[in-house]
C-alpha cells in the first residue's frame, strides 16, 4: 500500500461517514463513531509508516550484500540511499510505486547500490597516504630514541638571545641534524 492510496482511503472514510447520519443517532454514538474512525485513521497511518520503514530495511539488506559494503553500518547504507531519493527523483518515483511495480525498484536498488559501491572503493591514493601519515604523526620514520637536549647553559643562552641570533641558532642547530 503507497502512501497515496492510504491517503485516499482517509479521504474516503471521512466522506462515507459525512454521508452517513441517520435520523434520531443519539450523540453517544455518533461519538463512538468518530472515535472508531480516528482509530482506523490512526492504525492506517502506522499500518503506512511501518511499510515505509520495513522497505527501506529491506533496501538496506540487499544493498548490504555487495561484499565490499558488507562492514558499512546500516545507517550509513539507509542515510545514502534517501540521499540518492532525494537527489534522483526516478529513484524516489520507484520506492513510492514498489508495490504496483517491483522491478522498477529493485533496478534502483541495484542503481543505488552500485553508487555506494563506487563511494566507497574509490579511495584516493593521496586520501589514504594522508591519512596513513596523519595517524603516523606526519613522518614515516621513527624518531630517534634519544632526542637532542639542550643543556642549562645553554637554554639560558637561548633566552639571553636576539631574534636574530636565536634564527641564525636554529640554522645551525637543524643542518647538525641533516648531516649528523
Amino acid at each position: 500500500m503507497t502512501d497515496q492510496q492510504t491517503s485516499d482511503e482517509s479521504t474516503e472514510l471521512d466522506a462515507l461517514i459525512g454521508e452517513y447520519e441517520p435520523p434520531g443517532i443519539a450523540p453517544a454514538l455518533a461519538a463512538d463513531i468518530n472515535t472508531l474512525a480516528d482509530s482506523v485513521r490512526t492504525t492506517q497511518q502506522t499500518d503506512a509508516a511501518k511499510a515505509v520503514t520495513d522497505a527501506v530495511a529491506d533496501a538496506v539488506k540487499v544493498i548490504k550484500q555487495d561484499d565490499a559494503l558488507k562492514d558499512v553500518p546500516d545507517n550509513d547504507i539507509q542515510d545514502f540511499l534517501e540521499g540518492e531519493g532525494r537527489r534522483d527523483s526516478s529513484i524516489n518515483d520507484a520506492f513510492q510505486n514498489r508495490v504496483a511495480n517491483p522491478s522498477d525498484w529493485d533496478q534502483a536498488r541495484s542503481t543505488v547500490q552500485k553508487r555506494f559501491t563506487e563511494k566507497m572503493t574509490n579511495t584516493d591514493a593521496n586520501d589514504v597516504a594522508a591519512a596513513q601519515a596523519s595517524v603516523r604523526g606526519m613522518t614515516s620514520t621513527v624518531p630517534d630514541e634519544t632526542p637532542y637536549r639542550n643543556t642549562a647553559k645553554e637554554v639560558a643562552d637561548i633566552i639571553g638571545m636576539s631574534d636574530v641570533e636565536l634564527e641564525n641558532y636554529k640554522q645551525k642547530v637543524i643542518a647538525e641534524q641533516k648531516s649528523g
